[in-house]
């Protein structure tokens, strides 16, 4: 039989020991860790050739997980928030990788400085001046303080 690899034995112990035990992390958290290797490692199979018995830590690259996270994008649909939950995961563990790996610092390290995609943000439609007239001066002139129908149709119209 061979001998576990460094990424797999130590990505046991992050899931089974240190998330639940010391970090105490939720069972919803330690979930959405779980999902995020067995995806890593059916990328690093279908699109690298790497099996996941033979897989150590210094196999892994900033690009490797750069073309994980396009990977999730183009392949599998996945949002920005998505995507951005699996960065996470992928950083926390090679966070904890890196005290249990010495000898991988430095790759540990620039896996964990890989940036998370920012989401475009919403256009904020406000009002036109003369909307907003027809909405406050009747709201003013009635001493209404209630939204009725016919003010939703000013504004929307």
């Amino acid at each position: 039989m061979k001998k576990p690899t460094d990424f797999s034995r130590i990505l046991a112990a992050y899931l089974t020991t240190y998330l639940p035990s010391l970090r105490n992390v939720t069972g919803n958290t330690v979930s959405s860790y779980c999902d995020t290797f067995p995806l890593l490692l059916t990328f690093c199979r279908d699109v690298y050739g790497l099996k996941a018995e033979s897989l150590g830590i210094s196999d892994f690259s900033p690009g490797m997980i750069q073309d994980f996270l396009s990977w999730l994008k183009n392949e599998r649909g996945n949002s920005i928030s998505m995507r951005n939950q699996r960065l996470a995961a992928i950083r926390a563990f090679f966070r904890y990788a890196e005290a249990e790996s010495p000898e991988n610092m430095l790759l540990c390290q620039k896996i964990i400085q890989i940036p998370f995609s920012k989401r475009e943000k919403p256009v904020m439609n406000y009002l036109s001046i003369n909307r907003r007239r027809k909405v406050v001066f009747p709201v003013r002139a009635s001493g209404c303080m209630y939204w009725s129908t016919d003010m939703w149709n000013i504004v929307t119209s």
